[in-house]
């Protein structure tokens, strides 16, 4: 999957529109890596999903009003509001490729959505709340990696800069395998309220349908 924005349009706009797009050709993904993790696990827990997914969606509100008042100035709740716009994004998305395809048309839930975003903050939020939901996955030892290195670099007019690379690697369950490789070009800016691009607008990662990710 390869996204890319016209940073002429407000970055609202840009996260929105990306995540469209990727809804709706990720529709069946997203789909049916659903049926094999949250909605496999909430399976004879409805009760219980409930309460987490009304904690969710409490949670995503709050964050959504921070970002809302500190984006014209602060970079990062900017883009906090970035993220929640383009997962909106994605849930339209992936509403109307759902009901296009007579295969995969269900209900569709943008608390699914929230939950696929927020994997490991859910499995805390259950211990805050009290909530069991039996998780064969959750029960999996620590399996990912990283790796990050700062180097410096001679640009073409001699002016030294520094570049960070980094790679990260993750292993999960059976039932967590399906993953798409994905280019993003987001052409945002450092905030609402400024003309200035950010540093990076260009990432590629391999995830799992319905997780949102953004370059910069």
């Amino acid at each position: 999957l390869e996204v890319e924005t016209d940073g002429t349009y407000r970055d609202d706009i840009q996260a929105y529109a990306a995540g469209i797009v990727e809804g709706a050709l990720t529709s069946y993904l997203i789909h049916t890596h659903l049926d094999n993790t949250v909605r496999a696990a909430c399976g004879n827990h409805a009760r219980q999903c409930d309460r987490v997914k009304d904690e969710l969606d409490k949670s995503v509100n709050i964050w959504k009003s921070y970002a809302a008042e500190r984006e014209a100035t602060d970079p990062f709740w900017h883009h906090v509001s970035l993220y929640y716009t383009q997962i909106s994004g994605m849930y339209t998305g992936w509403k109307h490729g759902s009901e296009r395809n007579a295969n995969t048309k269900s209900d569709t839930d943008i608390s699914e959505l929230y939950w696929l975003n927020s994997m490991a903050d859910v499995v805390e939020l259950q211990r805050k709340m009290n909530v069991t939901i039996d998780n064969p996955a959750n029960q999996l030892p620590g399996l990912s990696s990283a790796f990050l290195r700062v180097v410096n670099e001679t640009l073409e007019n001699g002016t030294i800069t520094k570049r960070i690379y980094l790679a990260h690697n993750t292993a999960g369950s059976y039932s967590s395998m399906t993953r798409i490789l994905k280019k993003y070009k987001l052409n945002y800016h450092k905030t609402s309220s400024d003309d200035a691009a950010v540093p990076g607008t260009v990432g590629g990662i391999l995830r799992v349908p319905g997780l949102c990710d953004q370059s910069g």
